[in-house]
């Protein structure tokens, strides 16, 4: 039973999509940051940086072929797995953009 939910939940999401918008996100949240200096980078800003490099990530991934139910799924669990998952992984690495910004002033 537990090996039939695996199967259901990875054939329903890619993985593989939710971690590329979040690292690509990361980034160029990162070099905004960067750029702005001390000033802080707006959630909102944040939030459509997310949105754009989600729809960006889904026409490359429906380019290639990638079915658009799990396209969506998958664009739905990005955001939650950054904030769930990934995020308390950086900042316990100490590798969050707020972190290396207080750490090279």
């Amino acid at each position: 039973m537990f090996e039939h939910i695996i199967d259901i939940l990875l054939d329903n999401f890619d993985i593989s999509y939710c971690i590329a918008v979040n690292i690509a996100t990361y980034l160029i949240i990162k070099c905004i940051d960067d750029i702005n200096g001390k000033k802080i980078v707006p959630r909102y800003c944040k939030r459509i940086i997310l949105l754009l490099v989600i729809i960006v990530m889904a026409i490359i991934y429906h380019i290639v072929g990638i079915n658009t139910k799990v396209i969506i799924d998958s664009a739905i669990l990005a955001p939650v797995s950054w904030s769930w998952i990934f995020k308390p992984l950086c900042n316990r690495l100490n590798i969050d953009y707020k972190k290396v910004e207080d750490v090279s002033e």
